[in-house]
Protein backbone atom coordinates (compact mmCIF):
# COMPACT_ATOMS: atom_id res chain seq x y z
CA UNK A 1 0.00 0.00 0.00
CA UNK A 2 1.30 3.46 -0.85
CA UNK A 3 2.29 5.52 2.18
CA UNK A 4 0.51 8.86 2.68
CA UNK A 5 2.63 11.72 1.40
CA UNK A 6 3.24 14.28 4.15
CA UNK A 7 1.97 17.49 2.57
CA UNK A 8 -0.09 20.48 3.49
CA UNK A 9 -2.77 20.85 0.84
CA UNK A 10 -3.84 24.19 -0.52
CA UNK A 11 -6.41 25.75 1.78
CA UNK A 12 -9.67 26.56 0.01
CA UNK A 13 -11.79 29.51 1.10
CA UNK A 14 -12.59 33.16 0.54
CA UNK A 15 -9.66 35.52 0.25
CA UNK A 16 -9.76 37.33 3.58
CA UNK A 17 -6.25 38.74 3.99
CA UNK A 18 -3.34 39.84 1.86
CA UNK A 19 -1.24 37.92 -0.62
CA UNK A 20 2.51 37.56 -0.98
CA UNK A 21 5.11 36.47 -3.52
CA UNK A 22 8.27 34.81 -2.21
CA UNK A 23 11.38 34.67 -4.38
CA UNK A 24 14.23 32.17 -4.06
CA UNK A 25 17.40 32.45 -6.16
CA UNK A 26 19.63 29.42 -6.82
CA UNK A 27 22.85 29.18 -8.79
CA UNK A 28 22.90 26.36 -11.32
CA UNK A 29 26.17 24.38 -11.69
CA UNK A 30 28.34 25.78 -14.45
CA UNK A 31 28.13 24.11 -17.90
CA UNK A 32 31.72 22.90 -17.43
CA UNK A 33 30.83 21.11 -14.20
CA UNK A 34 27.79 19.52 -15.84
CA UNK A 35 29.59 18.25 -18.95
CA UNK A 36 32.60 16.77 -17.13
CA UNK A 37 33.00 13.26 -18.54
CA UNK A 38 35.50 10.43 -18.93
CA UNK A 39 36.77 10.09 -22.51
CA UNK A 40 37.53 6.40 -21.89
CA UNK A 41 34.42 4.42 -20.80
CA UNK A 42 36.69 1.89 -19.11
CA UNK A 43 37.88 4.67 -16.78
CA UNK A 44 34.49 6.12 -15.91
CA UNK A 45 35.39 5.64 -12.22
CA UNK A 46 38.67 4.81 -10.46
CA UNK A 47 39.24 1.11 -9.79
CA UNK A 48 39.53 -0.02 -6.19
CA UNK A 49 43.20 -1.01 -5.62
CA UNK A 50 43.08 -4.78 -5.21
CA UNK A 51 45.19 -5.10 -2.06
CA UNK A 52 43.25 -2.35 -0.30
CA UNK A 53 39.95 -3.84 -1.46
CA UNK A 54 40.79 -7.30 -0.12
CA UNK A 55 41.97 -5.87 3.19
CA UNK A 56 38.85 -3.73 3.61
CA UNK A 57 40.82 -0.47 3.64
CA UNK A 58 38.86 2.71 3.04
CA UNK A 59 40.18 5.75 1.19
CA UNK A 60 39.32 9.27 0.06
CA UNK A 61 40.96 11.56 -2.51
CA UNK A 62 40.09 15.16 -3.41
CA UNK A 63 41.45 16.56 -6.67
CA UNK A 64 41.71 19.94 -8.35
CA UNK A 65 41.37 19.60 -12.13
CA UNK A 66 42.38 22.49 -14.38
CA UNK A 67 41.20 22.30 -18.00
CA UNK A 68 42.52 24.58 -20.74
CA UNK A 69 40.94 22.89 -23.79
CA UNK A 70 37.86 20.81 -24.48
CA UNK A 71 39.84 17.84 -25.80
CA UNK A 72 42.85 17.99 -23.44
CA UNK A 73 43.57 16.15 -20.21
CA UNK A 74 43.49 18.28 -17.05
CA UNK A 75 46.34 19.42 -14.90
CA UNK A 76 45.86 17.37 -11.72
CA UNK A 77 46.54 18.50 -8.16
CA UNK A 78 45.83 16.33 -5.11
CA UNK A 79 44.27 18.58 -2.48
CA UNK A 80 43.54 15.98 0.21
CA UNK A 81 43.76 12.24 0.65
CA UNK A 82 43.09 9.61 3.29
CA UNK A 83 44.51 6.10 3.01
CA UNK A 84 47.53 4.86 1.08
CA UNK A 85 49.09 6.18 -2.12
CA UNK A 86 47.44 3.38 -4.08
CA UNK A 87 44.15 5.29 -3.87
CA UNK A 88 45.84 8.43 -5.20
CA UNK A 89 47.43 6.50 -8.08
CA UNK A 90 44.08 4.96 -9.06
CA UNK A 91 42.33 8.33 -9.07
CA UNK A 92 45.13 9.91 -11.12
CA UNK A 93 44.81 7.23 -13.83
CA UNK A 94 41.08 7.89 -14.01
CA UNK A 95 41.43 11.70 -13.93
CA UNK A 96 43.78 11.74 -16.94
CA UNK A 97 40.83 10.55 -19.06
CA UNK A 98 38.52 13.36 -17.93
CA UNK A 99 37.45 16.02 -20.41
CA UNK A 100 35.17 19.08 -20.48
CA UNK A 101 33.84 18.87 -24.08
CA UNK A 102 31.68 21.99 -23.70
CA UNK A 103 34.63 24.23 -22.77
CA UNK A 104 34.80 27.09 -25.31
CA UNK A 105 38.01 27.71 -27.26
CA UNK A 106 40.45 29.78 -25.24
CA UNK A 107 38.59 29.11 -22.00
CA UNK A 108 39.90 27.61 -18.78
CA UNK A 109 38.08 26.10 -15.82
CA UNK A 110 39.15 24.70 -12.46
CA UNK A 111 36.99 21.96 -10.98
CA UNK A 112 37.32 20.15 -7.66
CA UNK A 113 36.09 16.59 -7.22
CA UNK A 114 35.91 14.11 -4.33
CA UNK A 115 36.38 10.33 -4.55
CA UNK A 116 35.57 7.88 -1.75
CA UNK A 117 36.51 4.20 -1.64
CA UNK A 118 34.27 1.91 0.43
CA UNK A 119 34.93 -1.86 0.63
CA UNK A 120 31.38 -2.73 -0.41
CA UNK A 121 32.12 -1.50 -3.96
CA UNK A 122 34.71 -2.40 -6.57
CA UNK A 123 35.04 1.21 -7.71
CA UNK A 124 35.10 4.62 -6.06
CA UNK A 125 32.13 6.82 -5.37
CA UNK A 126 32.68 10.01 -7.36
CA UNK A 127 31.18 13.35 -6.48
CA UNK A 128 30.16 15.91 -9.10
CA UNK A 129 32.74 18.38 -10.32
CA UNK A 130 32.54 21.64 -8.37
CA UNK A 131 33.47 24.73 -10.38
CA UNK A 132 35.68 26.90 -8.15
CA UNK A 133 34.31 30.05 -9.85
CA UNK A 134 30.77 29.19 -8.71
CA UNK A 135 31.55 30.74 -5.32
CA UNK A 136 31.98 34.15 -6.96
CA UNK A 137 29.01 33.61 -9.30
CA UNK A 138 26.79 32.90 -6.30
CA UNK A 139 27.87 36.19 -4.72
CA UNK A 140 27.16 38.08 -7.97
CA UNK A 141 23.54 36.91 -7.94
CA UNK A 142 23.12 39.01 -4.82
CA UNK A 143 23.21 42.20 -6.92
CA UNK A 144 20.18 41.24 -9.05
CA UNK A 145 17.96 44.26 -9.77
CA UNK A 146 14.86 45.22 -11.76
CA UNK A 147 14.56 48.31 -13.93
CA UNK A 148 11.32 49.22 -12.10
CA UNK A 149 13.38 49.91 -8.97
CA UNK A 150 12.04 46.96 -6.99
CA UNK A 151 12.87 43.30 -7.42
CA UNK A 152 9.71 42.39 -5.49
CA UNK A 153 7.19 40.93 -7.93
CA UNK A 154 3.60 41.97 -7.21
CA UNK A 155 0.79 39.45 -6.86
CA UNK A 156 -1.42 40.03 -9.94
CA UNK A 157 -4.86 41.41 -9.10
CA UNK A 158 -6.62 38.84 -11.30
CA UNK A 159 -4.83 35.99 -9.46
CA UNK A 160 -5.85 37.33 -6.05
CA UNK A 161 -9.48 37.66 -7.15
CA UNK A 162 -9.48 34.16 -8.61
CA UNK A 163 -7.61 32.80 -5.54
CA UNK A 164 -4.84 31.37 -7.72
CA UNK A 165 -1.77 30.16 -5.84
CA UNK A 166 1.22 28.20 -7.07
CA UNK A 167 4.93 28.11 -7.75
CA UNK A 168 6.85 28.91 -10.91
CA UNK A 169 10.46 27.91 -11.72
CA UNK A 170 12.43 30.12 -14.11
CA UNK A 171 15.81 29.11 -15.54
CA UNK A 172 17.94 32.08 -16.63
CA UNK A 173 21.34 32.80 -18.15
CA UNK A 174 23.03 36.13 -17.50
CA UNK A 175 25.73 37.00 -20.05
CA UNK A 176 26.61 40.51 -18.83
CA UNK A 177 25.45 43.21 -16.46
CA UNK A 178 23.55 45.44 -18.90
CA UNK A 179 21.32 43.00 -20.79
CA UNK A 180 18.22 41.14 -19.64
CA UNK A 181 18.78 37.45 -18.96
CA UNK A 182 18.02 34.76 -21.50
CA UNK A 183 14.95 32.88 -20.28
CA UNK A 184 15.82 29.24 -20.88
CA UNK A 185 12.76 27.56 -19.35
CA UNK A 186 9.65 28.49 -17.35
CA UNK A 187 7.95 25.61 -15.51
CA UNK A 188 4.71 25.45 -13.56
CA UNK A 189 1.71 23.28 -12.89
CA UNK A 190 -1.29 23.88 -15.23
CA UNK A 191 -3.13 26.07 -12.72
CA UNK A 192 -0.22 28.52 -12.51
CA UNK A 193 0.57 28.88 -16.22
CA UNK A 194 -0.90 32.36 -16.45
CA UNK A 195 1.32 33.38 -13.53
CA UNK A 196 4.25 31.83 -15.40
CA UNK A 197 3.51 33.95 -18.46
CA UNK A 198 3.53 37.14 -16.38
CA UNK A 199 6.84 36.19 -14.77
CA UNK A 200 8.42 35.58 -18.17
CA UNK A 201 7.48 39.12 -19.18
CA UNK A 202 8.83 40.44 -15.86
CA UNK A 203 12.23 38.89 -16.60
CA UNK A 204 12.77 41.40 -19.43
CA UNK A 205 13.43 44.03 -16.75
CA UNK A 206 15.84 42.00 -14.61
CA UNK A 207 19.53 42.94 -14.61
CA UNK A 208 22.74 41.82 -12.90
CA UNK A 209 24.64 45.15 -12.84
CA UNK A 210 27.72 43.91 -10.97
CA UNK A 211 28.39 41.18 -13.55
CA UNK A 212 31.35 41.92 -15.84
CA UNK A 213 30.56 39.16 -18.34
CA UNK A 214 30.42 35.43 -18.96
CA UNK A 215 27.50 33.00 -18.53
CA UNK A 216 25.87 32.64 -15.13
CA UNK A 217 23.02 30.13 -14.96
CA UNK A 218 20.41 30.57 -12.25
CA UNK A 219 16.99 29.26 -11.26
CA UNK A 220 14.43 31.51 -9.60
CA UNK A 221 11.54 30.02 -7.65
CA UNK A 222 8.44 32.21 -7.24
CA UNK A 223 5.84 31.13 -4.70
CA UNK A 224 2.45 32.88 -4.78
CA UNK A 225 0.45 32.39 -1.59
CA UNK A 226 -2.20 34.06 0.53
CA UNK A 227 -1.14 35.35 3.93
CA UNK A 228 -1.99 32.95 6.72
CA UNK A 229 -1.97 29.94 4.39
CA UNK A 230 0.75 27.44 3.50
CA UNK A 231 1.12 24.55 1.11
CA UNK A 232 3.91 22.11 0.33
CA UNK A 233 5.92 19.34 1.93
CA UNK A 234 6.02 18.50 5.60
CA UNK A 235 9.24 16.94 6.97
CA UNK A 236 9.40 13.26 6.10
CA UNK A 237 11.66 10.22 6.09
CA UNK A 238 13.36 8.72 3.05
CA UNK A 239 11.00 5.72 3.08
CA UNK A 240 7.92 7.96 3.19
CA UNK A 241 9.15 9.83 0.12
CA UNK A 242 10.18 6.67 -1.74
CA UNK A 243 6.78 5.10 -1.06
CA UNK A 244 5.20 7.71 -3.32
CA UNK A 245 7.68 7.65 -6.22
CA UNK A 246 6.24 6.67 -9.59
CA UNK A 247 7.36 3.21 -10.70
CA UNK A 248 9.36 2.54 -7.53
CA UNK A 249 7.91 -0.96 -7.21
CA UNK A 250 9.05 -1.81 -10.74
CA UNK A 251 12.65 -0.66 -10.12
CA UNK A 252 15.55 -2.44 -8.52
CA UNK A 253 16.51 -0.13 -5.67
CA UNK A 254 19.55 -0.87 -3.51
CA UNK A 255 20.94 1.62 -0.99
CA UNK A 256 22.95 1.05 2.18
CA UNK A 257 22.95 4.30 4.13
CA UNK A 258 25.17 2.85 6.85
CA UNK A 259 28.12 3.71 4.56
CA UNK A 260 26.82 7.24 3.89
CA UNK A 261 27.40 8.81 7.30
CA UNK A 262 23.85 8.16 8.51
CA UNK A 263 21.69 9.58 9.89
CA UNK A 264 21.66 12.70 7.74
CA UNK A 265 19.23 15.09 6.14
CA UNK A 266 18.51 15.85 2.49
CA UNK A 267 16.82 18.86 0.93
CA UNK A 268 14.96 18.22 -2.32
CA UNK A 269 13.40 20.92 -4.50
CA UNK A 270 10.71 19.11 -6.46
CA UNK A 271 10.73 20.09 -10.17
CA UNK A 272 9.46 16.98 -11.97
CA UNK A 273 8.38 16.30 -14.66
CA UNK A 274 9.73 19.49 -16.26
CA UNK A 275 13.25 19.38 -14.78
CA UNK A 276 15.35 17.15 -12.59
CA UNK A 277 14.89 17.72 -8.87
CA UNK A 278 17.55 19.75 -7.06
CA UNK A 279 18.93 17.57 -4.28
CA UNK A 280 21.66 18.14 -1.73
CA UNK A 281 22.82 16.95 1.67
CA UNK A 282 22.42 19.24 4.66
CA UNK A 283 25.76 19.99 6.28
CA UNK A 284 28.14 19.24 3.41
CA UNK A 285 28.62 16.90 0.50
CA UNK A 286 29.57 13.23 0.99
CA UNK A 287 30.48 11.38 -2.24
CA UNK A 288 29.23 8.11 -0.77
CA UNK A 289 25.69 9.50 -1.08
CA UNK A 290 26.03 10.23 -4.79
CA UNK A 291 23.98 7.26 -6.08
CA UNK A 292 21.10 8.00 -3.67
CA UNK A 293 21.05 11.70 -4.57
CA UNK A 294 21.07 10.86 -8.29
CA UNK A 295 18.09 8.53 -7.82
CA UNK A 296 16.21 11.29 -5.99
CA UNK A 297 16.99 13.82 -8.73
CA UNK A 298 15.07 11.65 -11.19
CA UNK A 299 12.25 10.68 -8.81
CA UNK A 300 8.75 11.67 -9.94
CA UNK A 301 5.87 11.46 -7.48
CA UNK A 302 2.76 9.40 -8.15
CA UNK A 303 0.14 11.30 -6.13
CA UNK A 304 -3.17 13.04 -6.92
CA UNK A 305 -3.10 16.20 -9.02
CA UNK A 306 -4.01 18.53 -6.13
CA UNK A 307 -1.03 17.21 -4.14
CA UNK A 308 1.27 17.85 -7.12
CA UNK A 309 -0.09 21.41 -7.25
CA UNK A 310 0.84 21.80 -3.58
CA UNK A 311 4.38 20.42 -3.71
CA UNK A 312 5.69 21.49 -7.14
CA UNK A 313 8.59 23.90 -6.68
CA UNK A 314 8.66 23.34 -2.91
CA UNK A 315 11.64 22.06 -0.92
CA UNK A 316 11.24 18.88 1.11
CA UNK A 317 13.30 18.15 4.22
CA UNK A 318 13.99 14.42 4.16
CA UNK A 319 15.60 12.51 7.03
CA UNK A 320 17.74 9.51 6.03
CA UNK A 321 18.16 6.98 8.87
CA UNK A 322 20.62 4.12 9.01
CA UNK A 323 19.06 1.35 6.93
CA UNK A 324 19.59 -1.01 4.02
CA UNK A 325 17.15 -0.92 1.12
CA UNK A 326 17.18 -3.88 -1.26
CA UNK A 327 14.09 -4.01 -3.44
CA UNK A 328 13.99 -6.32 -6.46
CA UNK A 329 10.77 -6.31 -8.50
CA UNK A 330 9.03 -9.67 -8.80
CA UNK A 331 9.21 -11.32 -12.19
CA UNK A 332 5.91 -11.74 -13.98
CA UNK A 333 4.87 -15.38 -14.24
Amino acid sequence: MRRDLHVLLLAVGLLAGGAAVAQQVELEPSPAAQCLTASDPALALPDYPFVQYKSGERGRVKLALEFSAADAAPQITVLEHEGGEAFVDSVRVHARSLRVPCLPAGGTVRLERDYVFEPDRQQAYAGPGQDVADVQRRELLGCMRHVSGSLQLKYPYWARRAQVQGRVLVQLRFDDGASPPAVLQVSSRPGARRLAAEIEQWMAGVRLPCHAGGPIHSTLVYAFHFEGEAYGFKPMTLLQFMGNVKGARQQRVQFDTTHMGCPFDIRLLYAQPFQRNRVGSVGGYDPARHALLEWLRNAELDVPSNMLDAVFGDTADITVPCLKIDHTPKEKS
